[in-house]
């Protein structure tokens, strides 16, 4: 999918390369970073969806505020040192925890693959939205990244359309006005927005 004018970049999940975790106990593809180009030690703020094959711990990342988000798959069970332990086997349902939770999971039988998003707490705060049919609306002004989970989507602004289906993904302008975001009745859209501090 080519960028539009629209839209500051666009992509395909497909079209993405694996990169190994932090902690290498899994693979990840990199939707956006936060300045381009940088690396687990100075991002502001990253979008990835990962691929988690066996149990195993979470990479750690200090002074990181984290969501994450079951998008196929049976999930697993997340385990916290302290903390209560997190069932995360519902699709499209986001769970924050904090990066220096020293979290280890537990498959429910089978691989599956989440949506993750990593802010940097002392540089910006994040919300992940999750974007329904009933949802069809004009997106806030703070909104950086949409990335459809599930059927068709599209974006229009001022007679223009960019049609969206599953697994693709776009990086919007900021500073600009928004365009309108339209799903189609199966459709689930991940929204991030972010706000520097």
């Amino acid at each position: 999918m080519a960028p539009s004018t629209l839209v500051a970049a666009s992509g395909s999940l497909g079209a993405l390369a694996a990169m190994p975790w932090k902690n290498g106990g899994g693979a990840t593809r990199e939707l956006h970073v936060e300045p381009p180009g940088a690396d687990y030690a100075d991002f502001v703020w990253r979008a990835s969806v990962a691929d988690v094959v066996q149990d195993g711990a979470f990479s750690s990342f200090e002074g990181i505020d984290r969501t994450i988000v079951l998008l196929g798959g049976a999930g697993f069970v997340m385990h916290a040192e302290g903390q209560p332990s997190h069932d995360l086997r519902t699709p499209f349902a986001p769970h924050r925890f904090t990066g220096e939770a020293r979290v280890s999971v537990v498959l429910d039988g089978t691989p599956c693959q989440d949506f993750n998003l990593m802010v940097r707490r002392d540089q910006a705060q994040a919300e992940l939205q999750v974007l329904r049919q009933q949802d069809a609306r004009l997106l806030p002004p703070d909104t950086v990244l949409l990335y459809v989970a599930q059927g068709q989507a599209q974006l229009s602004d001022a007679g223009r359309q960019l049609p969206l289906g599953s697994g693709e993904f776009v990086r919007l302008h900021q500073g600009q006005a928004m365009p309108a975001l339209h799903c189609a009745a199966d459709a689930v859209v991940l929204a991030v927005r972010v706000q520097r501090r």
